[in-house]
């Protein structure tokens, strides 16, 4: 029984030293993990984990300052590097748990990612806020109206904010993250809104100008018939014309019955450009060696020299501005024959102007058509069909009586005041000819054919489409919307008066321009003066 038990006791032994020596393996092995795993070379330095919990605002304009908060950032800000969906960023200044950097201008919304000793750790999504226009308030009125612009991330700095109207800078009064105010600038006339913000440009909505002023003046002609030349009103003109002004504010004249062009600076000072006065002739030459018909219409070319229309010499004249005059179109005979410009013949030219082809477009009243000078120098007819008549149509299937002026708008439309209908026609590049106003002979403001005129004239068209027409034989000027509502501009009847636009008189007005300011100069052919119009 001893002997059983002792063999039983020396097996449970053995088995117990096995284990214990398995488990002895199992420790040392556990023992040298966590000895490696907690050693270091001599001297080598254990990097700590950089990590980014938070970015202070998560979103906003360029260049604002953004706060990154973390951990093991270090100190050195040469070591670190920060960017904005990839677009490198100025660091401003680390600590170990902070880094303040600069929103960069050429970045987007994206990931803000921070690079520490060559270590990227990527943090959260910064959003790019840009300023956005949302209203203006009100959307019409006069000049110096006080107009607010709702949006937001406008900012605060005034000097970073600049503000159009109709391409016209205005004054700013303020400025907030989501407001500006500004007032209207003095003839900024109906256009678009525009904002820039720090180089952020903004379109806006149509601000409609309301003119609350209109003044008639008188700057040059003395009013007794004849010719002189001098400052203002010391001035002499016959019966002048055609009229238009250049990108200097310097007007040229068609003085008709002096058979001459007469230049007039902006400060009132007129002089003859081409001709000699009531000597009549036709030659090419320089200023005085040259000699005319009837100066009539005018219009500018591309290269800033000018188109006249010689109607009793049945030709078309190219002037300098140095007044060196030659032929541009026309034989001299009384005629209608197509073909190249110097070949052809011509009628009674009365109208004038040039589309942004190079194509010229002319008036012949006797023939009641529109005839073209293509770029190329080739004559035909644009429209009408020689015979008086008021239908509308395409190219010669149209009709007119006794057209006159003629004036072009941005699109290369053509609008012809159609004398001898008492109409103003619209004809599209395509020579689809339409009617825009007018119906009898008459005098009547009113919307498209319920208005009335009576033998117009001179016609230009503004910047906003705004068409002003010379309604000669009602001795007024008329203005006619872009929507085609007809109301009286200016005048009071025939006379002679300067004042407001409502008792101003006119005797007999012909031709009419514009300049960049808005202002209308109108020959006023009876009263043998140029006058002007103010608007504001």
């Amino acid at each position: 029984m001893y002997k059983v038990n002792n063999r039983l006791n020396l097996h449970w032994l053995n088995h117990k030293l096995k284990t214990m020596r398995n488990f002895s393996k199992v420790a040392w092995i556990l023992l040298i993990i966590v000895t490696a795993l907690s050693c270091t070379k001599e001297g080598e330095v254990i990097t700590p984990v950089t990590t980014v919990d938070s970015i202070s605002p998560e979103s906003g304009k360029k260049g604002i300052t953004v706060t990154i908060n973390g951990t093991n950032f270090g100190s050195n800000a040469s070591k670190v590097k920060v960017f904005f969906n990839n677009t490198e960023a100025t660091v401003q200044s680390v600590t170990n748990t902070q880094i303040k950097t600069t929103a960069p201008e050429n970045a987007s919304t994206g990931s803000v990612k921070i690079t520490v000793n060559g270590t990227s750790v990527i943090g959260p999504q910064f959003t790019y806020l840009e300023p956005k226009l949302s209203d203006i308030s009100p959307e019409s009125g006069p000049k110096e109206t006080l107009v607010t612009i709702t949006g937001n991330t406008f900012g605060t700095n005034q000097n970073l904010v600049t503000v159009f109207f109709n391409d016209k800078e205005a004054v700013v009064q303020s400025v907030s993250d989501t407001e500006i105010k500004v007032k209207v600038p003095v003839k900024a006339f109906t256009g678009l809104v525009k904002v820039i913000v720090d180089g952020i440009e903004l379109e806006g909505p149509e601000f409609v100008y309301l003119v609350s002023e209109i003044e008639v003046s008188t700057i040059a002609g003395s009013g007794v018939i004849g010719f002189a030349d001098g400052i203002g009103t010391a001035a002499q003109f016959r019966s002048p014309q055609g009229i238009v002004v250049d990108d200097l504010g310097n007007l040229y004249v068609a003085d008709s019955e002096n058979y001459i062009l007469r230049k007039i600076t902006s400060n009132g000072e007129v002089s003859t450009l081409a001709g000699v006065a009531r000597e009549l002739g036709d030659i090419d030459g320089t200023g005085s060696e040259a000699r005319f018909g009837d100066v009539n219409a005018i219009a500018f070319t591309t290269s800033g020299d000018m188109l006249v229309t010689d109607r009793i010499n049945h030709k078309i004249k190219k002037i300098t501005t140095s007044g060196v005059v030659t032929t541009f179109a026309g034989t001299g005979l009384n005629g209608s024959n197509n073909g190249p410009a110097l070949s052809a013949t011509f009628q009674l030219n009365t109208g004038v102007v040039i589309d942004s082809q190079g194509n010229v477009y002319i008036v012949e009243r006797n023939k009641h058509n529109i005839r073209k000078i293509s770029a190329s120098g080739e004559v035909s007819v644009f429209a009408g069909d020689n015979g008086g008549n008021t239908t509308d149509g395409n190219g010669t299937d149209a009709s007119f009586t006794f057209p006159y002026g003629i004036a072009i708008d941005a699109d290369d439309n053509l609008y012809v005041t159609d004398g001898g209908n008492h109409l103003i026609r619209k004809i599209t590049p395509n020579a689809d000819v339409t009617t825009i106003a007018g119906s009898t002979k008459g005098f009547s403001d009113g919307q498209g054919a319920a208005a009335q005129f009576n033998s117009p004239t001179g016609i230009v068209v503004d910047k906003q489409g705004n068409i002003y027409v010379s309604d000669t034989s009602n001795d007024v000027i008329r203005m006619i919307t872009p929507d085609g509502l007809v109301s009286t501009f200016a005048g009071n009847g025939a006379g002679f008066g300067d004042g407001e636009a409502s008792i101003a008189q006119f005797n007999f007005p012909k031709g009419i321009t514009i300049d960049a300011l808005g202002n209308l100069y109108v020959t006023d052919q009876g009263n043998h003066r140029i006058r002007k119009i103010r608007q504001e």
